[in-house]
């Protein structure tokens, strides 16, 4: 963030209203300092050298260099810049080769502009990886496997009332779906999530998802809860 305490935004997209309209709207929301446009993935890469920006929103398919080549060598660099990537196309292997590159999040192009401020916030400010709900569960699942041999073992103990609330979040459920289902008060649950939060290191629910597939508590794709063998 610039001394102003904006967040600073680089645009990368080979199409050029696409490009100028995202780049108008976050500029008219005075919180971001919007420090260029690249139209190829050899300029976001030079731009990212020069400006060095807190993210940059990056199209997966551009000439000149793609999106996710851009995107490992901006890591290669060492800076400190964010990747968010942008397609029309959502197939899950393009968005598994850009978060492999060292993307921090995906959104489809389609998306209101309400998630892009959400994506921006997620990343750059509470420093978790993003995906919108229409890719979360999928996503976290790859991801958290992808990361799970390197992870080393969970030091965090949850007990098994936190493991059943840790369960019902990865299966989306609400802090009130969760207090109808454990017979508990919503403000129980409330604290309890706060609590596992805390505990985890995290901020957001996508955050939690993440911890719980990667560390083993929640098994992916059956949503199996791993309960403690010892209460």
């Amino acid at each position: 963030m610039n001394e102003a305490g904006k967040i600073s935004v680089l645009l990368a997209d080979d199409h050029s209203f696409f490009r100028k309209g995202l780049f108008m709207l976050l500029q008219q929301t005075g919180k971001y300092e919007m420090v260029g446009e690249a139209k190829s993935g050899e300029d976001l890469v030079k731009m990212a050298i020069e400006f060095e920006p807190d993210i940059a929103i990056v199209d997966i398919s551009m000439p000149y260099q793609n999106g996710i080549d851009a995107t490992k060598r901006i890591r290669e660099k060492g800076l400190k810049t964010s990747i968010l990537a942008f397609s029309y196309y959502d197939e899950d292997y393009m968005i598994l080769k850009m978060m492999k590159a060292g993307a921090m999040g995906f959104l489809n192009k389609n998306t209101d502009f309400e998630n892009i401020i959400d994506a921006i916030e997620t990343i750059v400010v509470r420093k978790e990886i993003y995906f919108h709900v229409n890719h979360r569960k999928r996503m976290m699942n790859y991801y958290a496997i992808e990361h799970r041999e390197e992870s080393k073992e969970n030091k965090v103990k949850f007990s098994n009332r936190e493991l059943e609330i840790i369960h019902m979040v990865c299966k989306e459920y609400t802090n009130a779906k969760i207090s109808e289902e454990l017979s508990l008060s919503k403000r129980t649950i409330e604290t309890h999530r706060a609590r596992i939060m805390e505990k985890m290191g995290v901020s957001t629910a996508v955050g939690l998802v993440i911890y719980a597939y990667t560390y083993g508590l929640v098994l992916p794709w059956n949503y199996e809860i791993v309960y403690n063998k010892n209460p």
